[in-house]
């Protein structure tokens, strides 16, 4: 399949980019389309991670305030229940930046990682793509929460393997990543 780019410019950069594209694509019938405008999001890669317990068989989830949805939800509720998570840095690979995200945000060191799966959490608007792992907890060093220097204040809820996903069937998890994540890693945590 064919692109013909015509135009890129920045529209917006801070913590992440907006480009506007204007472009042409072949069609499935072989014929190019007509000239198009498109928007794209970029923020860059990120990780997600299942992080089991399995001597107490618990899932480690955070909780922390997200502004875009307590927009939507008309300034009701704006906390999450999520898997850990990070954007990663240039030159860092998947599974260092699982580690750093797991030791900031719940204070464990990991053991037994995999890679579950990669996905496109929003591929309309959003170059952002997600690595999805499965680890096991290996030792706690501190008690997490986040980092102050991007302010971030995260609760790490501990629950049974149970417990969360009874809360998935109930719609209490919400968050894209963290309901593929529990349901890819469900066979592995006995859910």
């Amino acid at each position: 399949m064919k692109v013909e780019l015509t135009e890129e410019q920045v529209a917006y950069k801070d913590f992440f980019k907006i480009i506007v594209a204007r472009l042409r694509f072949e069609k499935f019938d072989g014929t190019m389309s007509k000239e198009v405008r498109r928007l794209c999001m970029e923020r860059g890669d990120a990780v997600a991670v299942v992080l089991f317990n399995r001597q107490n068989n618990t899932l480690i989830l955070i909780r922390q305030f997200r502004y875009p949805v307590f927009r939507v939800l008309k300034k009701k509720n704006g906390w999450l229940y999520e898997l850990v998570a990070g954007v990663m840095v240039r030159g860092e690979t998947p599974q260092a930046v699982v580690r750093r995200e797991v030791m900031e945000e719940t204070g464990y060191k990991v053991k037994n990682l995999k890679l579950l799966a990669r996905i496109f959490p929003s591929p309309g608007g959003m170059s952002e793509r997600i690595y999805i792992f499965y680890a096991e907890v290996a030792g706690r060093e501190n008690a997490g929460g986040g980092l102050a220097s991007e302010h971030e204040d995260i609760r790490v809820m501990e629950l049974p393997v149970t417990k969360v996903y009874a809360m998935l069937e109930k719609g209490k998890i919400e968050d894209a990543k963290t309901v593929i994540g529990l349901m890819l890693a469900r066979e592995r945590v006995g859910g």
